[in-house]
């Protein structure tokens, strides 16, 4: 069997009589919604792209602090991967289409597209199907599937909740930018408006869907929130700068800051990743109107 089919099998998951390609077992993972999506499909990466990073972003699940680092998710290490001997490559087209070629050379590499390319779809539904392929590539669809189960179930139930306590009205997530004056604010097609609109909750942004799934804004921007909207923010615990934006004037004359309508998140919520991920941030975002 010519090389290029057996990468194509073992991509595809397909097993065929004394040929079979085994399921594999040495990934390595160049983005952090692989090294997530590697993590809760339950194996372990023998190398992941900014490992500390993953560990500061996403936390959960949680990466083993023996998985080596293999350089920066811009531009991994092709040595430092050669070295780990991985039977299989999991990353990011947009980053690594230039050097497909050379990681192929190194192992079978599957590149899954970050974003749809229609800016209207969902892009929690874009999400579930790439998480799919993951599965598929790694001999572990029936895994993938109950993740997808579970998740689904999970946002659902939280949504009864909610509703059951009157708290099903609109919010804003918004993720403080470190080191300046920005926030990015997620729109309604991006992964957390997916997860916001399955809370059955209304997204109070509502600019112009965007193709990574938000906006980049000053707080200016918010000016124009109804004091019934609750802003929920991500930022980094102690940041100096989220504190004095936060503190200050324009901040504090927002309708929904005057309103008391302010909640913060979990700093380690990731919100461009799998169903883990997803999961976590409905849970926070429910929490947080809860509590």
């Amino acid at each position: 069997m010519t090389r290029w089919l057996l990468r194509l099998l073992t991509t595809l998951g397909v097993l065929i009589g004394p040929n079979a390609v085994a399921a594999p077992q040495r990934v390595v993972t160049l983005e952090f919604i692989a090294t997530e999506a590697v993590l809760a499909l339950g194996l372990t990466p023998v190398g992941a792209a900014d490992a500390a990073g993953y560990r500061s972003w996403v936390a959960r699940p949680a990466l083993p602090a023996s998985v080596p680092d293999v350089g920066t998710r811009q531009e991994p290490s092709l040595e430092t991967i050669a070295t780990l001997a991985p039977d299989f490559i999991l990353g990011p087209a947009l980053r690594l289409k230039p050097v497909e070629a050379r990681l192929t050379a190194l192992a079978p590499t599957l590149l899954l597209d970050g974003y749809p390319k229609d800016v209207n779809a969902s892009q929690l539904d874009f999400m579930l199907a790439e998480f799919r392929k993951i599965g598929s590539a790694l001999g572990r669809s029936a895994e993938a599937e109950t993740l997808i189960a579970t998740l689904t179930a999970r946002l659902a139930a939280r949504k009864a909740q909610l509703a059951a306590a009157g708290k099903a009205g609109a919010v804003v997530v918004a993720q403080y930018l470190p080191g300046t004056p920005r926030l990015r604010v997620f729109t309604r097609n991006g992964q957390v408006g997916g997860v916001i609109a399955a809370l059955g909750l209304t997204n109070g942004w509502t600019a112009p869907n965007d193709v990574y799934g938000f906006s980049t804004v000053t707080a200016e921007a918010l000016a124009g929130l109804s004091a019934e909207t609750t802003v929920m923010v991500i930022a980094p615990t102690g940041d100096a700068g989220w504190q004095a934006l936060r503190s200050g004037p324009l901040w504090q004359a927002l309708p929904p800051i005057r309103a008391g309508r302010e909640r913060s998140l979990d700093p380690r919520t990731w919100t461009f990743g799998g169903p883990v991920s997803a999961q976590t941030l409905g849970d926070q975002i429910s929490d947080a109107l809860l509590n």
